[in-house]
């Protein structure tokens, strides 16, 4: 019988982070291979690393150092240089409800496959060539996309695609044969 790790709610908060508490838990019970437990690395965490400017492998290193201290995990994440908490604020909560659970959302996958996503009329499919980039969608969902990844972009809500880190970023639509 597998043991289902706690998760916090979504809006809990970590000094001023929200959301940040439940994906720690998160992390842990992936780390802990508690296959149950709310998967980490969904789009609602994505959308939280990115306002965080921080990747996945960052948070798991981070937890993996110190566990359950969620303020010794919050110090190495501000030690990396994450934005104040004002600048990261998302309502979680409607993000899931309104949009991921209606599947409106970033749909990413590497190039290789890239027949994992399928494209509906409307959709934008871009292949980050080189560099990374923060695809924004919307007000709500923020999502890191590095080079040689592909993401689908729903027509329902605006974007913006952003150079992100210091190498130029070239990208290239597609389409899925």
């Amino acid at each position: 019988m597998a043991v289902v790790a706690e998760v916090r709610d979504y809006n809990d908060e970590l000094d001023g982070y929200v959301y940040l508490p439940r994906m720690l838990d998160k992390a842990r019970a992936k780390l802990a291979g508690d296959t149950d437990a709310p998967r980490f690395g969904c789009p609602l965490d994505h959308s939280s690393m990115a306002r965080l400017q921080v990747y996945p492998d960052d948070v798991l290193a981070l937890v993996r150092v110190h566990g359950d201290d969620d303020r010794a995990i919050l110090a190495g994440l501000q030690e990396h240089g994450i934005p104040g908490p004002d600048d990261t604020r998302f309502d979680a909560y409607a993000t899931e409800h309104e949009e991921l659970l209606k599947d409106v959302y970033l749909r990413v996958r590497p190039l290789d496959r890239i027949d994992d996503i399928e494209p509906r009329p409307g959709d934008t499919v871009l292949v980050v060539e080189e560099g990374e980039a923060l695809i924004s969608l919307g007000e709500r969902q923020k999502r890191i996309i590095r080079s040689g990844q592909v993401v689908r972009i729903p027509p329902d809500l605006p974007h913006r695609i952003e150079t992100f880190g210091p190498t130029p970023l070239r990208t290239r639509e597609v389409f899925p044969a």
